[in-house]
């Protein structure tokens, strides 16, 4: 009788702990995107970044701020958009014709962790 209750026991632990970790999934994997961005070769002062899927939902937008050149942002993977806004106050906000429907993109991946932007005044865009 005592192997019984023994073996109901263990039985019960295992199927709980299999059913907890099966809940505390994380979501999908997101990866650490960073690098600089630049005007004309001057780091913008203060700025937000967003990488908007190509193919997907708003809820896998993945924004961050833009400050002395540098922003770090989480991001699921795959094709981005990479959009722009400056803010109020900036001495040289970012230009209009990377604010309003740029077609700058990223591809983001585990080994594509390091992303610069040069922009410039210019309407002729480059990565």
């Amino acid at each position: 009788m005592n192997r019984i209750k023994r073996a109901v026991a263990v039985a019960c632990f295992g199927a709980t702990t299999a059913l907890l970790l099966s809940g505390c999934s994380r979501g999908p994997q997101k990866f650490d995107i960073s690098g600089t961005v630049t005007v004309d070769g001057m780091p913008v002062e203060k700025a937000t970044i967003m990488f908007a899927p190509v193919v997907g939902t708003a809820d896998q937008i993945a924004t961050g701020r833009i400050e002395n050149g540098a922003y770090a942002v989480e991001s699921l993977p795959g094709e981005k958009y990479v959009r722009f806004a400056g803010l109020a106050g900036n001495e040289k906000p970012i230009p209009f014709h990377y604010i309003s429907g740029s077609e700058i993109t990223a591809n983001v991946t585990e080994d594509a962790t390091d992303v610069n932007f040069e922009l410039t005044r210019s309407t002729r865009r480059r990565r």
